[in-house]
């Protein structure tokens, strides 16, 4: 049997042989002499760095007492318990931004960079590259935005970075939100090209979480005022947004994705209404292309931080990283009803996992409470 016998798709890449076999039949013994060659077709590979071997990053954000803001890029190995280590700065003082990374660097895009009320309150375009390879770190300059802005959700995939949504404050004391245009960012030019319309207009996608497979960037994102019923799907291959409705009714926005090399993950939340509370973890798998998510656990399972008689604590505006067994967590803070913020200074870690219920380790500590930062891996 000369002629190969075809499995899948043309992603295949690679043959095998199948052995002769004998069979008993009785008295009688028939041999298979020949051999059956097939194609092997193998898994979609996540995106270069979506899934890290060593380190985990938070960068930039802000911390108490007066919400100054930092450029600091921390770095955390993936080992659960150890605390962060200041490695460098950006080119400026950041929080609410985006990061991207690819085999050699990770980026840091837009962002807010005061914390003055509007109408002068502003933001940046301007993206800065690391390398991953060093313990000190000094930011290079890597290209602009297509526009200064806050919130923008960043995915890659190969040789290739994404920046969708995002939000910016035009002058106006009211705060509008705009919607911004879809930018690709080849790494190899580090030059923006605009895709066009970003997301569907009738979704927010202000404090956004965003995760990826290797072969789509997954957004989901939610209204201040109620849950978002809709995962927005970016297939790379046609650079298109499509809405998968899903039934989730806790994890909204203000968290953090993550990505295994099946499933893609959010967690944590802020939202006002309804009270979404204990930090929910939920997850989806890629395959099933339906966008619905299983709540698996919550963040304050492992950690709650209640005061007095209130016991609504919202784990959000944290960072995430993903390494290639679980996910990491790191700062954040919680809003209580009628109390101050608290900031985390936490780095907590999940297993990756696709059924209930999954524990929370850690804790590792970053140098100072901190929230509103961006993270990544390598």
């Amino acid at each position: 049997m000369s002629t190969p016998i075809l499995f899948g798709s043309p992603r295949a890449q690679k043959t095998e042989n199948i052995a002769p076999r004998y069979t008993d039949l009785g008295y009688n013994q028939y041999n298979q002499n020949s051999s059956v060659q097939r194609y092997v077709v193998p898994p979609a590979i996540l995106a270069p760095m979506a899934i890290g071997t060593n380190y985990g990053y938070n960068l930039g954000g802000e911390a108490p007492p007066t919400g100054s803001m930092t450029s600091s890029v921390q770095r955390y190995p993936f080992v659960s318990g150890t605390p962060s280590t200041n490695i460098g700065d950006m080119s400026s003082t950041r929080m609410n931004l985006a990061s991207v990374a690819n085999p050699t660097s990770y980026y840091t895009a837009g962002g807010q960079i005061d914390r003055l009320s509007p109408p002068t309150r502003s933001a940046t375009d301007v993206i800065d590259r690391f390398p991953n390879t060093s313990g000190s770190v000094s930011a290079t300059s890597a290209g602009n935005l297509s526009n200064p802005g806050l919130y923008h959700i960043g995915y890659m995939n190969g040789n290739t970075g994404y920046f969708a949504g995002g939000t910016v404050f035009p002058g106006d004391p009211a705060e509008i939100f705009s919607l911004y245009t879809h930018d690709k960012y080849p790494f190899a030019a580090e030059t923006i090209s605009v895709l066009g319309s970003s997301l569907d207009p009738a979704i927010s996608t202000s404090v956004s979480m965003a995760t990826m497979s290797g072969t789509a960037g997954y957004i989901n994102g939610a209204p201040a005022s109620l849950p978002n019923d809709y995962i927005q799907k970016m297939p790379f291959a046609n650079e298109t947004f499509t809405a998968l409705p899903t039934d989730q009714t806790e994890t909204a926005r203000g968290g953090s994705g993550h990505q295994s090399e099946t499933n893609g993950y959010f967690a944590g939340s802020y939202q006002r209404t309804p009270t979404i509370v204990d930090g929910p973890i939920s997850t989806f798998p890629f395959a099933s292309d339906t966008g619905a998510v299983v709540t698996i656990g919550t963040i304050n399972s492992y950690a709650p931080r209640s005061i007095g008689s209130y016991g609504e604590i919202r784990h959000s505006y944290h960072t995430g990283s993903s390494s290639n067994v679980g996910g990491f967590i790191s700062g954040g803070n919680r809003y209580l009803a009628n109390l101050s913020k608290v900031w985390y200074d936490t780095i907590i870690t999940f297993p990756f996992a696709s059924t209930a219920p999954i524990t929370i380790t850690g804790e590792g500590t970053l140098e100072a409470d901190n929230r509103l930062a961006i993270g990544t891996q390598s």
